[in-house]
């Protein structure tokens, strides 16, 4: 590792496979007050006088922030009230005793973290780490009320986003903040409307709205004629807004549909259950290679549920097993009877509310 003024060039003594020979890191030190591509302009230009030539550029993790002249609880009112908009799923708070709430953090591949940077400078102190956020970034003074808003993008959203290099990046960063502050977590100035869809013609609250456009005055990205969407339409990687079980509740309703055209009603829970298996009894092939071809399309290597695998899509970082695994509980319901009873008895009675 070779380390000085907030960089750190992480280097790897026998790279094999996908690991990077070289990795570059951008510190707090290095950035402050500054624009990251310009940074990394120089750097290379660095690296080129050494007599180093870049060949290829991977971008692994981004993290971005603002700080605002807020109290922590001014987010943490309208998270307790139902006035949040959301699409990560797991979450935490934290504080300390009795104290009031001094972190929230939400998501997994995208991750939101909202904080008391004020205690966290004097609880963590260090004298080169304050100066430069008093003098860079706080115009001097440190000030009684101060909260950071911090979006951390792992390699697997990234990708998703369509961000491989430091151009791509640029060219996408105004896009990626406009998601992030407003599709993937938004907080409301009113509570969230009922009906799915409506919240987004809901107006934000006064401090999302300040965090909004701290995120666009910091984070332009490249000029408004270069600036490009986000890509979520990678090969390889699929937006997955359902579950597993969601989707098996609409099969059973499309079942139900054709066994009352066929049927009109069932007499017994056995005659039931004898509908469900004869109409896939002579299509366990066609499922069989559905499903492994469906798998390969998601990415998935095992059955997972996406809300609990990422935030937005599956990946296979996130399995271990092979694609025949996805498709075990198939097999069962056609060799095993009592399993096969088990597992529709519930679904195939009278009432079923799908």
């Amino acid at each position: 590792m070779i380390e000085g003024m907030g960089l750190k060039f992480l280097i790897h003594s026998n790279p094999k496979g996908g690991l990077q020979p070289i990795r570059l890191r951008y510190g707090f030190e290095s950035l402050a007050a500054r624009n990251l591509f310009f940074v990394h302009a120089s750097v290379l230009e660095f690296l080129q006088e050494l007599g180093f030539t870049v060949t290829k550029e991977v971008v692994s993790r981004v993290d971005l922030q603002v700080m605002l002249f807020r109290n922590i609880s001014e987010f943490m009112q309208p998270l307790f009230a139902n006035r949040v908009v959301k699409r990560g799923q797991a979450y935490s708070f934290h504080g300390e005793g009795n104290k009031p709430i001094t972190s929230y953090t939400l998501g997994k591949a995208i991750q939101l973290c909202i904080y008391d940077k004020r205690e966290e400078l004097i609880k963590k102190f260090d004298e080169v780490k304050m100066s430069l956020i008093v003098n860079d970034c706080l115009n001097g003074e440190f000030p009684e009320e101060l909260t950071r808003v911090e979006f951390r993008l792992r390699r697997d959203a990234l990708k998703y986003l369509g961000v491989n290099t430091m151009q791509d990046l640029l060219e996408r960063e105004h896009a990626i903040v406009d998601y992030l502050t407003f599709d993937w977590f938004r907080l409301l100035a009113e509570d969230k409307k009922s009906k799915s869809g409506h919240e987004r013609r809901q107006a934000l609250a006064p401090v999302w709205q300040e965090v909004r456009e701290s995120f666009f005055k910091y984070f332009p990205g490249c000029s408004v004629e270069n600036r490009k969407p986000i890509d979520r339409n990678i090969k390889g990687r699929r937006e997955v807004n359902c579950t597993g079980e969601s989707l098996v509740k609409q099969a059973v309703g499309c079942l139900a549909t054709a066994a009352a055209l066929v049927k009109g009603t069932f007499e017994t829970e056995t005659e039931a259950l004898s509908f469900v298996t004869d109409i896939f009894a002579d299509k366990v092939k066609t499922l069989f290679s559905r499903v492994r071809q469906r798998a390969v399309d998601l990415g998935i290597l095992r059955g997972v549920n996406p809300p609990n695998a990422m935030d937005w899509h599956l990946d296979p970082r996130y399995a271990c097993d092979s694609p025949e695994s996805s498709i075990q509980e198939y097999n069962r319901m056609f060799t095993d009877e009592e399993y096969q009873y088990k597992q529709f008895r519930e679904y195939a009675v009278e009432g079923c509310p799908f």
